[in-house]
């Protein structure tokens, strides 16, 4: 009796309360009262509810809902699923039917909202036992072919955007690929599936997609077949040192899993590095190799390939003269001149030789001596200029001359008229032949048009003064300073800045540098040869000389090209001349 008063009591509160907030209360916002939920089956769940004022207000209504068992742990901060639609529902009884993300067996709780401005109403909690939602629909697959890597998406309705509720299996590949959900909505998934196993045999034709949600599973049959990456054919079999190829493959979905090789002959291979120019398609470029033929190879986890037809390798340099006699070659010194070397003994007590060796010649010539020879020396400057004169003096004495290669005399130059001074380098810019003094800290000046000397106060950068070797052209000098991997443009007392950074090892100042039109060369060590591109800046790798990696090579550029002089063996008396012809 006393339970029965007690649901009477609540009742009438109930009404009352109803009639206060309907007739008592003069209303500014909507009020919703949940009525039921119906219609639960194995499609979804409907949620009933009522809006009992205000409906006008609305600018957003639907409902919230939760797995019940939830609340439980997350009672402070909840989060919801939500389905809803904008503005006013347009009628006061509402139905609303879930569709997704509910799982058979789980005992979710429901409730209406009714947004409007910066706030929002609910109804009642409502409680229901799922029965779950249509199994998933897929509708399309972004790609049937599985490669070694793959990104796909899969689209479709009814697929539960909860990770605990939904599984993509491809079954008869479990071990030997991976597959893994990277994200899920109610009409798409998306996942990447990768060849995760190193040793496998891969089965047979093809192969099932399952998707299940909710504990509901979809079966496409027989839909993935495995294409495993394949070299169908190359742009080019031949070709120099830093020239670009393409190779055509028949599926390629990433390239971080597989290797491009050069395979030497014999044992042993050269990494290749490729650039993607187009779906199926990658550009590689030659690195610095000998001639000869080599394999063009890829290989993955488990799979390899080899492009049957070589890759030429051809060779960058041309023999142009053979076998110079020459007696104790390493006791001389010697520069390029145009088109040809001069030599000179720096003897003691004699500096009186001289001797050139066109290119177009088969025997030294010598020149005449050197005008107010003052015996032996050191720290002297040796200067080519405009491809015509060798600018030569200092050193412990004043006296300055230049050798005109076209008149094949000598002539004495102003005396240097601050004393003695040691050079420790110098480079031709502009008319004016730019001196480094031993210990100094600014730029000595000759110059050429003039024939007069400046002490300057232009400061020598510090990164210039460790290096070696420099060459110049019409808008600067170029170096590449110690323990730096760049290329410098320098414009004496205006500007210096970076043209390009260089591979391998850091710079020991040591890289001979020859500017050839619109590209400057760089010889440092036995193997590190490349060019730069002054107009893209690009740089190419140029192949080191062959069989001769370890002998010091000397550069210099003639109307024929570049060319490189060197002992023929280690410790010969006879020289070699070869000419760079990897141009493409």
């Amino acid at each position: 009796m006393r339970r029965a008063s007690w649901i009477w009591m609540v009742a009438i509160l109930g009404i009352f309360s109803c009639e206060q907030e309907e007739f008592i209360t003069d209303r500014t916002y909507p009020f919703l009262e949940s009525i039921s939920v119906s219609d639960v089956d194995e499609t979804g769940a409907t949620v009933n509810f009522e809006v009992k004022a205000n409906a006008g207000a609305i600018d957003e209504y639907g409902l919230e809902y939760i797995e019940t068992e939830k609340l439980k742990y997350n009672q402070d901060n909840p989060v919801y699923y939500t389905v809803s639609g904008t503005g006013s529902p347009g009628e006061a009884l509402v139905a609303i039917r879930l569709e997704d993300r509910l799982v058979k067996g789980i005992n979710y709780s429901v409730r209406p909202f009714a947004r409007y401005g910066d706030k929002t109403v609910y109804g009642d909690v409502l409680l229901f036992d799922s029965q779950g939602v249509r199994p998933p629909l897929i509708t399309e697959v972004s790609d049937s072919e599985l490669t070694q890597f793959h990104t796909l998406t899969i689209s479709g309705k009814y697929f539960n955007p909860s990770p605990e509720y939904l599984e993509v299996k491809i079954p008869e590949l479990e071990g030997i690929f991976t597959v893994e959900i990277l994200e899920q909505s109610s009409t798409q998934i998306k996942i990447k599936v990768w060849l995760s196993a190193s040793e496998y045999t891969l089965p047979q034709g093809k192969f099932d997609l399952i998707v299940t949600s909710g504990g509901k599973s979809t079966v496409l049959q027989d839909y993935f077949s495995i294409v495993l990456p394949k070299i169908e054919t190359l742009s080019d079999v031949e070709g120099f040192v830093g020239q670009s190829f393409d190779v055509y493959f028949n599926k390629l979905t990433s390239l971080s899993i597989l290797e491009f090789r050069l395979l030497l002959p014999g044992s042993g291979y050269y990494p290749l590095h490729p650039t993607e120019i187009a779906p199926n398609t990658l550009r590689f470029s030659i690195g610095n190799l000998p001639p000869g033929d080599y394999t063009f190879s890829l290989s993955g986890r488990g799979f390899s390939d080899e492009y049957p037809q070589k890759i030429k390798v051809v060779n960058s340099w041309a023999p142009f003269k053979d076998r110079f006699p020459i007696s104790t070659l390493y006791d001389w010194n010697w520069v390029g001149v145009g088109d040809e070397m001069l030599f000179w003994k720096n003897e003691i007590g004699d500096f009186q030789k001289f001797y050139s060796l066109p290119l177009n010649a088969e025997e030294f010539e010598p020149l005449p001596p050197l005008p107010n020879n003052q015996g032996f020396r050191g720290n002297y400057l040796i200067q080519a200029v405009q491809n015509r004169y060798l600018y030569f003096g200092l050193g412990p004495t004043k006296d300055f001359s230049r050798f005109d290669t076209q008149t094949r005399q000598w002539e004495t130059l102003s005396d240097f008229p601050f004393g003695s001074i040691g050079v420790e380098k110098s480079f031709y810019f502009q008319g004016k032949i730019y001196i480094q003094p031993y210990g100094g800290s600014n730029f000595v000046v000759y110059d050429t048009n003039s024939n007069a000397w400046t002490w300057t106060s232009i400061e020598i950068p510090e990164d210039f003064k460790g290096t070696l070797y420099q060459d110049s052209n019409g808008e600067g000098v170029y170096y590449v300073p110690r323990e730096q991997n760049q290329l410098i443009k320098y414009v004496p007392g205006v500007s210096r800045e970076v043209v390009a950074d260089l591979p391998g090892y850091s710079s020991s100042g040591t890289h001979y540098v020859s500017i050839m039109g619109n590209e400057v060369f760089l010889f440092h060590g036995a193997y590190e040869y490349f060019r730069v591109n002054l107009g893209s800046r690009e740089v190419f790798p140029v192949q080191t000389l062959n069989g001769q990696q370890n002998l010091v090579a000397r550069p210099w550029v003639t109307s024929k090209g570049m060319m490189m002089a060197f002992p023929k063996y280690q410790h010969d008396n006879e020289m070699m001349v070869y000419n760079w012809i990897g141009r493409y």
